[in-house]
C-alpha cells in the first residue's frame, strides 16, 4: 500500500515537468530547419547559374564572330571601316542604316 502511494505521489510530482517543452523544441528546431532549407536552395541556384554560364560560354564559342583585320603597325586586330558609312561592322544596325 505504501509503495503504491509513493508511486502515485512521484508520478504527480514529475507529471507537469514537460509542460511547455514542445514550444521550446519548436523555437530551437524551426530556425535550424529553415536554415538547412535556405542552404539547399542557395546551392541549387549556384549550380544552376554555373550551368547557365557554362552553356552560354559554349554557345558563344561555337558562334563565329566578324573576322578582324590585322594592322601591321599596331600588331593587334581592329575592325575594318565600312566603305559606305565609315562605321565599323560591329556598330549597331540602326547606325549603319542612314
Amino acid at each position: 500500500m505504501m509503495r503504491r502511494l509513493r508511486r502515485l505521489i512521484e508520478r504527480r510530482r514529475t507529471q507537469g515537468r514537460d509542460s511547455g517543452m514542445s514550444s521550446v523544441e519548436f523555437v530551437i528546431g524551426t530556425p535550424i530547419i529553415f536554415g538547412l532549407l535556405f542552404l539547399a536552395v542557395q546551392f541549387a541556384l549556384f549550380f544552376f547559374a554555373d550551368q547557365v554560364a557554362l552553356a552560354s560560354a559554349q554557345a558563344g564559342a561555337r558562334r563565329p564572330g566578324p573576322p578582324p583585320t590585322q594592322t601591321p603597325a599596331a600588331g593587334r586586330a581592329t575592325p575594318a571601316p565600312s566603305p559606305s558609312t565609315g562605321s565599323t561592322p560591329w556598330a549597331p544596325r540602326s547606325a549603319a542604316i542612314r
